[in-house]
């Protein structure tokens, strides 16, 4: 009898030892996983073309223990952005980048930038290290940008070739670590091209309504922009889709005016007879076609 619960006693320990070899066998400890984000780079490392500074110096990939988590809840300009704190709102300044880019370009930046909005990102460069000051005063703060699944937003608008690259405005914040590599990238964007002719065209030099100059083109919903100036559109008029007026007689532009349209909803440039630009020689005369 001793002998039978010996050997019972041998039975249930070995089969303890097997069981307890399988469930190690068959478990990870959480130490040993490699967690990926949407890029395919280890979760909390944020890799890009350039780079992300941090502290003063340049990081890639940066870890996101050096990012504070936000939601974009605005886009505010071709260059700046709203994000959703715990404690409240935050306006974001895209670092390396300007604002005063042409009117189509401006437009594409805000579009490309909506299709971030509602989702988390990282913001690489606290308020205390990289303050955005507008007007005098602290409004925000410069940042690099990345989204969730782990993207540059400051790229990847780069990319679209609908951003200027600033080297001045966050010299205090060593952004010349990564302006030059901001400026190769935007050399080798892909330039927007027309998305069609605008049709019909008149330039007349005096309206009735003001003495002012005012553009009609064919095309509805164009901005037309007369030596980089945007001209106000008050909508469709003598059977044009776009009627442009401008605050001063056509004549005050002078001879060899740059005349350009874009739509106003994608900013992307029509063409004028075929090119991208019209240039009226006379800005006295009338000119249609």
């Amino acid at each position: 009898m001793h002998r039978f619960l010996q050997l019972h006693f041998l039975l249930q320990l070995a089969l303890l030892i097997v069981t307890l070899f399988f469930l190690l066998s068959c478990t990870k400890s959480s130490s040993d996983k490699e967690e990926t984000g949407g890029s395919g780079s280890p979760l909390g490392l944020f890799s890009s073309d350039c780079g992300t500074v941090v502290n003063g110096s340049l990081q890639n990939p940066a870890s996101s223990s050096d990012a504070e988590i936000a939601v974009l809840s605005q886009v505010a300009g071709p260059n700046l952005l709203v994000v959703q704190k715990e404690q409240g709102p935050q306006l974001v300044k895209l670092f390396g980048l300007g604002s005063d880019i042409p009117v189509f370009r401006r437009q594409m930046a805000i579009n490309h930038l909506q299709q971030y909005v509602g989702q988390e990102v990282y913001l690489f460069q606290k308020a205390s290290s990289c303050p955005l000051v507008l007007d005098g005063q602290a409004a925000g703060v410069s940042s690099q940008v990345f989204s969730a699944a782990g993207s540059s937003i400051n790229e990847s608008l780069i990319n679209t070739g609908a951003a200027l690259v600033d080297d001045q405005s966050e010299s205090q914040c060593d952004v010349s670590l990564v302006t030059s590599c901001y400026q190769a990238l935007l050399e080798s964007a892909v330039p927007a091209l027309p998305t069609q002719d605008v049709g019909r065209f008149l330039w007349k030099p005096v309206a009735e309504r003001d003495g002012n100059l005012v553009v009609l083109v064919g095309a509805f919903q164009a901005d037309v922009v007369v030596n980089g100036q945007k001209l106000v559109d008050f909508g469709p008029s003598n059977g044009f889709g776009t009627t442009a007026r401008g605050n001063k007689p056509g004549c005050a532009y002078g001879n060899n005016v740059k005349v350009e349209a874009f739509n106003s909803v994608t900013g992307q440039p029509y063409s004028i007879k075929g090119e991208t630009s019209y240039t009226v020689a006379n800005g006295c005369q009338r000119v249609q076609f």
